[in-house]
């Protein structure tokens, strides 16, 4: 999807409620929080990400509260496709330190969109499309049939040891090289909904990703 002379207003959603909130009722609400999960959950860089745990030994926590993250979006009065997106593509730079460069959160972003439209006027075809699906690909997963998603990597290990020791020559031998570090903290908990007890095997991959 092309996102240079995308209209982002055909992808919008605006409550008419008093209390200004995008929140459905009852089974529809729950329909939409299932069917936002199953639209990130097979979005191929995020499940790259999450089997070669770019994200540390929670990764998989870190997509759930990515889930839960974009859920709480429809609390507010007014929603599109484009809050969605940024929202999909700040969690994966500041969570799995993956700059997506390919253009495939749009499409995410857009189906959300229609998800909740959908469950607004108890249309649930779409999430249970969706839902049959995921469970489809879990199984031929489970059956090792399919294989891990892979993506271009930008720099490795090797690269950043090479890079290393280049600082290292110009440094005398007493200086000390600090090492800077990144402390992930989640303020909320995983607030997505669960699909069902199935998990995804972990691959073990290190290194940040950039898929194009």
């Amino acid at each position: 999807m092309d996102s240079t002379n995308f209209d982002v207003g055909k992808y919008a959603v605006e409550s008419s409620a008093k209390n200004g909130s995008l929140t459905l009722p009852g089974k529809a609400q729950n329909q939409l929080e299932l069917g936002l999960c199953l639209a990130i959950y097979k979005w191929d860089i995020l499940t790259a990400a999450v089997e070669g745990q770019w994200g540390g030994a929670d990764s998989s926590d870190k997509r759930d509260w990515l889930v839960g993250s974009v859920a709480e979006l429809f609390s507010e009065s007014y929603v599109d496709a484009g809050f969605i997106e940024d929202r999909l593509l700040q969690v994966m730079s500041d969570e799995f330190d993956v700059v997506v460069e390919d253009e495939s959160a749009l499409p995410i972003a857009v189906e959300i969109i229609e998800i909740y439209r959908d469950c607004e006027r108890g249309d649930f075809a779409r999430v249970d499309a969706l839902h049959k699906k995921f469970q489809e690909t879990e199984k031929l997963r489970k059956e090792g049939k399919i294989k891990p998603i892979k993506v271009e990597v930008q720099g490795d290990d090797e690269d950043d040891h090479n890079d290393d020791e280049e600082w290292d020559d110009e440094e005398d031998d007493d200086a000390a090289v600090p090492q800077l570090t990144e402390d992930v903290e989640m303020t909320d908990e995983p607030r997505g909904p669960i699909v069902d007890d199935d998990g995804f095997e972990l691959v073990q991959k290190k290194g940040r990703g950039r898929k194009r």
